[in-house]
């Protein structure tokens, strides 16, 4: 009994003393908002994680546990996997999803939970840079759904993502594409808040 609660003990203080690893995806990517228009003020721009969704304008939210060595936590990156869904690409077990909220709004879980809400997150399509002669931006996309950069109250440069079918939208959006830059480099957050 004493040497299995020793063993126990011994194993639980090392769990604690090792320093989590970030983890490297040869798959990550960053998205930017890819306008119709030439001219569009939307060129371009980065799409952050902000407070349980996708924003232009805002300046990603992430959380660090006490007492953990954590990736800087100040840019969003993705990750996309073979059964089409699309993960933020964070350290936290369990990790964070991205789906289409049924109120359109591209929405990502709280961290170690799968809950889109009525959602849909699986379905997303990927083509990565520099496939089909695409060059350096590749393309996130969902079938039968256009995305929407939608002006937000809070002032000019603000903007939320939504997705629609079709990419119907209101007067205060504007149709873009979620265009794909590859992302070298380890996970990107500990985790994005909600």
């Amino acid at each position: 009994m004493f040497s299995k609660t020793l063993i126990a003990t011994l194993l639980a203080s090392t769990a604690v003393a090792t320093p989590i690893a970030a983890r490297t995806s040869n798959n990550a990517f960053k998205l930017i908002s890819f306008a119709f228009g030439p001219n569009s003020p939307l060129q371009g721009l980065d799409i952050v994680a902000y407070n349980g969704g996708l924003w232009i304008g805002k300046n990603t939210t992430s959380y660090c546990p006490e007492g953990i060595d954590c990736p800087a936590g100040t840019e969003t990156s993705f990750v996309y996997s073979d059964n089409k869904n699309v993960a933020l690409n964070v350290v936290v077990p369990g990790g964070q999803q991205l789906y289409i909220g049924t109120d359109y709004a591209v929405s990502y879980t709280v961290a170690h939970s799968a809950d889109v809400h009525g959602g849909k997150a699986q379905g997303w399509e990927y083509l990565a840079p520099g496939v089909d002669a695409n060059g350096p931006v590749g393309l996130l996309t969902y079938p039968n759904y256009g995305f929407l950069a939608c002006a937000s109250p809070e002032g000019p440069g603000i903007y939320s993502i939504a997705a629609t079918p079709g990419g119907e939208g209101t007067g205060n959006c504007t149709a873009i594409q979620l265009g794909a830059l590859e992302y070298k480099g380890d996970a990107t957050a500990w985790q994005y808040q909600n």
